[in-house]
């Protein structure tokens, strides 16, 4: 259970990218030459997320084979979804994993990424996995609603992460502001589950996918429990960000939630910029992205 994200989305990917790699790297247009090694820098998250490992899988799978097609990746740890996005459009990152709806907005100019304008230059190579959005709180902490979590002390995550930008959707969709709250964190995954479980912050905000290790952590040794999304919330949520998707967390498959938990889902997806690999099937991928 421990590496079950991390194994499972792993295999998933092994088929996917090493044919990715071998496709762009080993056509005519794009062969690397015999001796010469061809770098890849693949962002992740926080090494307390679950991206960090992913990545690390990810990266192993490709350098396993690399006598074969002269490709070396390197994952590395970063500030997680939205930082992934802009280091792929400065060029500190070749390849990146991170939110689908945020790389929707990258890709249009929209949302945090409006500033910026459409970066075009974004393709998509594969579907990870999806993350359920977890809002958890501690079963005995008297919190059942949204309406109980002001003058409540919330984590909104640290900046450039993707449960930062998750926070925010939250916050507009409520009319929420900082003032409502007794004390609002900024941590990262780690440190938000330490903090959490010492009796420091009422409120987590977390999208993995599950199960995981974080969740098992919260739940079995603190005490914690997801709660329902109401529906107001997401349907306000859907109207900018329509890649917000149904999903459930199964009833039992945590201590403290023994019905089906309803929340919202973001797909995870790994990227890559077109500078890194200029060829006829990138430029496809990029116009189908761009019709959904």
């Amino acid at each position: 259970m421990k590496r079950f994200v991390s194994l499972k989305a792993a295999k998933w990917c092994l088929g996917t990218l090493t044919g990715i790699c071998l496709f762009f790297f080993l056509s005519p247009t794009n062969a690397v030459p015999k001796g010469v090694d061809k770098f890849l820098a693949l962002g992740t998250s926080s090494i307390g997320g679950v991206y960090y490992p992913v990545g690390k899988a990810i990266a192993g799978l490709i350098n396993a084979h690399r006598l074969d097609h002269g490709i070396r990746c390197i994952a590395y740890s970063t500030g997680g979804s939205v930082y992934n996005i802009q280091a792929l459009a400065s060029g500190e990152l070749d390849l990146a994993i991170t939110r689908s709806d945020l790389a929707y907005d990258a890709y249009n100019g929209k949302g945090i990424f409006k500033p910026f304008g459409p970066n075009k230059d974004l393709c998509l190579i594969t579907t990870l996995y999806h993350m359920p959005v977890g809002i958890i709180v501690k079963e005995d902490s008297g919190i059942s609603c949204f309406a109980d979590f002001l003058g409540k002390r919330i984590n909104i995550g640290n900046l450039g992460s993707g449960k930062r930008t998750i926070a925010e959707m939250l916050f507009k969709a409520m009319g929420w502001s900082v003032r409502d709250f007794s004390k609002v964190f900024e941590l990262s995954t780690k440190k938000m589950g330490e903090a959490f479980c010492n009796g420091e912050i009422d409120i987590l905000i977390q999208a993995m996918g599950i199960p995981a290790t974080f969740y098992d952590m919260i739940m079995k040794k603190c005490n914690g429990k997801f709660l329902d999304i109401p529906a107001g919330v997401i349907h306000k949520i859907q109207q900018d960000n329509p890649l917000f998707e149904k999903t459930r967390i199964p009833g039992g498959l945590y201590p403290n939630n023994p019905q089906d938990v309803y929340p919202r889902s973001i797909s995870m997806w790994s990227w890559l910029h077109q500078d890194v690999f200029i060829t006829d099937r990138s430029i496809r991928w990029q116009r189908r992205f761009s019709k959904t």
